[in-house]
């Protein structure tokens, strides 16, 4: 039957893994996938599992964690030809940067090796996706997953700063209701998503390459 998956756009590679993976082995399974930044209540919400950034917000809900993802930021090399290059993060502040708002319209936080920086965005985006187009083209600096940008990084198109420092890591869990956590479907769709975002899985493969 049908089973309803509900993601950040951001997320929609690894998820797209995970949802390969689930048809060829599950072929009676009909997956839906609803993309949004929204939390999706699957308690209340038309959605039998949610995959979330960060906190899980509900306690009610029955949680499994799928890995973590880490940060970097990158820009291209014609930028930090015509910029320079920031040696420090306090150096962060003098450079265009293109920042991330989510729903609610609050900029997320920059952190480079635990240390939130302050940043002037030289422009905003709504939505995670574009911020590789945007370093790509030059904008400024650029704060996003590591596994967005590996291979742009990999092929010289954009350059990772401060290699050298941890970087902010983000949490990403299935969540589910009880009830819905019991069922066959479920079960399959959370396996699945929790090979994709393993150590060895299509997210982290992606980032190590970074």
């Amino acid at each position: 039957g049908e089973l309803v998956l509900h993601v950040s756009p951001v997320l929609s590679a690894p998820v797209m893994t995970a949802v390969t993976s689930l048809c060829a082995l599950h072929p009676l399974l009909r997956p839906r996938v609803v993309f949004s930044d929204r939390h999706a209540r699957p308690a209340e919400d038309e959605v039998d599992v949610a995959v979330r950034l960060g906190d899980i917000g509900d306690d009610r809900l029955v949680a499994k964690k799928l890995g973590g993802l880490r940060f970097v930021i990158v820009a291209s090399p014609g930028y930090l030809a015509r910029r320079g290059t920031p040696r420090a993060p306090d150096e962060v502040r003098a450079h265009d940067v293109v920042a991330f708002a989510g729903p609610r319209g609050a900029l997320h936080p920059w952190r480079v090796g635990g240390e939130i920086v302050d940043v002037a965005a030289r422009v905003v985006v709504d939505s995670g996706i574009a911020l590789p187009e945007a370093a790509l083209c030059g904008l400024g600096l650029v704060h996003c997953f590591d596994f967005m940008v590996a291979a742009h990084v990999k092929a010289g198109r954009l350059v990772r700063l401060f290699a050298d420092r941890d970087n902010d890591q983000r949490d990403v869990h299935s969540v589910t209701t009880t009830a819905k956590a019991r069922t066959r479907g479920v079960r399959a769709t959370v396996e699945a998503l929790q090979r994709a975002f393993a150590p060895d899985g299509w997210a982290n493969a992606q980032g190590d390459a970074v």
